[in-house]
C-alpha cells in the first residue's frame, strides 16, 4: 500500500529530463543485427547508434542473446560485432546476455563474452527459475566470473526472499529502464519501483530491441525528481563495467 508520502512524490512526477543520457553507459542492448530478437538490419545498428550518441551517450555494450533458441556461438557473435562501425566519438563494446538454461554450461566452458573480463550479465526464465540456478551461480563464481542479473523486475516467479538471497551471495542487479514505463505490466513496474526504493539496483539498462519502440515507450515514463536522480547514479555505476 502507497504512503501518504509516495502518493505526494506521485503528484510531482515528470518525465525524463532532456539531458538525461548525456555521459551515460548502456550495459544492456541488443544491437547485432540479425543475431536474435533484437535489431534486424545493418541500417537499422547504424541508425541506433547514431541515436545514442546524439541523446548523449558516451558508451553502448552490445549484448546478445545465448540461449537454446538462439544458437548463439562467441566466435560468430565477435565476427558479427567486427563488422559494425559506430559513430566516432562513441565507445562501443560487446558481451551477452546469458540464459540459465540447460546449454548455459557449454557457454561457460568456452569462454562467455563479459564485462570487463568478469562480469556476466544473465537472465532466467520469466515464468520459473532453473532447477539448478544457484548451484549455476556458484558454477559462474568458481570459474572467475561475477553474475549479474537482468531485469529482475521481470520474474514473476521472484520474491522478496528471491532478492534478499540474491544479495546475500553478492550478486548485482541490473534495471531495465523500461519497466518504469510500464511496458512489461503493471506488477514488473511496482516492482521496479519499490527495488529502485530499497536501492538494490547497482546496474541500468535500455534493453533497446527497436530503436522506435524504445524512444516511444521511455517517452512514457513519469518520476519524481529524487527517481530521476537514481537512476543517473545507476547509469554511473554502469561506467566500471567498461574497464
Amino acid at each position: 500500500m502507497f504512503s501518504i508520502k509516495e502518493w505526494i512524490d506521485g503528484r510531482k512526477a515528470v518525465e525524463m529530463p532532456s539531458d538525461f543520457f548525456q555521459g551515460a553507459c548502456d550495459v544492456h542492448a541488443h544491437l547485432i543485427p540479425g543475431v536474435d530478437d533484437g535489431l534486424k538490419t545493418a541500417e537499422e545498428t547504424a541508425d541506433a547508434l547514431q541515436w545514442y550518441k546524439d541523446a548523449g551517450f558516451k558508451a553502448v555494450v552490445a549484448t546478445p542473446h545465448f540461449m537454446t533458441d538462439t544458437d548463439n556461438n562467441e566466435d560468430d557473435i565477435r565476427a558479427a560485432f567486427s563488422r559494425i562501425a559506430p559513430p566516432e566519438g562513441l565507445k562501443f563494446s560487446l558481451a551477452g546476455e546469458y540464459m540459465i538454461d540447460d546449454d548455459f554450461k557449454w557457454h561457460l566452458s568456452d569462454g562467455p563474452l563479459t564485462f570487463a573480463d568478469k562480469h556476466l550479465l544473465i537472465e532466467t526464465s520469466y515464468v520459473y527459475r532453473h532447477p539448478h540456478f544457484y548451484e549455476i551461480m556458484f558454477d559462474i563464481s568458481l570459474a572467475g566470473y561475477r553474475p549479474i542479473v537482468a531485469h529482475p523486475e521481470r520474474y514473476a516467479y521472484a520474491t522478496e526472499k528471491t532478492y534478499n538471497h540474491l544479495a546475500d551471495i553478492g550478486c548485482p542487479l541490473q534495471l531495465n529502464l523500461l519497466s518504469l514505463s510500464g511496458v512489461y505490466g503493471d506488477t514488473a513496474r511496482v516492482k521496479a519501483l519499490r527495488l529502485l526504493k530499497e536501492q538494490r539496483y547497482t546496474f541500468i539498462g535500455t534493453d533497446l530491441h527497436s530503436l522506435e519502440a524504445f524512444r516511444s515507450r521511455a517517452a512514457l515514463i513519469r518520476l519524481n525528481v529524487s527517481q530521476w536522480d537514481s537512476l543517473r547514479l545507476l547509469f554511473e555505476n554502469n561506467e566500471c563495467l567498461f574497464g
